[in-house]
């Protein structure tokens, strides 16, 4: 098998991409089969983050289970709930034990493509849950 440097050639790792023509904007998902140790930086004025703290090693958390990267700005931060919302679904396929709760663990990272010439009037909710679903 010839490998073409990509980041689905490392077993284990799967990427999912949706994206919205009319609001220009997109989220991809990186999903691990099993959880997995992460870290990461994120400098920047004002970075578009959600649950990037449980990457510093003096947190509780020793794995996640999905990395997202979206357009969006705060707005695309909502891209978190539609992957979760599917994890969950992939949960509920493996049996717990009575009284266990699994969390899906997923960190994201938004960008500001706002200016991008998308239109921003969709309603009371972003569509952002629904792309990372």
């Amino acid at each position: 098998m010839t490998s073409l440097n990509l980041l689905t050639d490392i077993p284990g790792i799967r990427v999912g991409h949706s994206q919205n023509l009319t609001l220009r904007t997109g989220v991809t998902a990186v999903l691990f089969d099993r959880p997995v140790i992460a870290s990461g930086s994120f400098p920047g004025g004002a970075p578009a983050l959600r649950e990037t703290a449980l990457l510093e090693p003096e947190n509780m958390v020793g794995h996640i289970h999905a990395v997202v990267l979206s357009g969006g700005s705060t707005y695309g931060l909502d891209a978190t709930t539609g992957v979760q919302a599917w994890l969950r679904e992939q949960f509920d396929t493996v049996p717990l034990p009575p009284g266990t709760i699994r969390v899906p663990i997923v960190v994201q990272a938004s960008l500001y493509d706002l200016p991008a010439g998308g239109q921003t009037t969709w309603g009371r909710y972003s569509p952002y849950a629904e792309l990372g679903h």
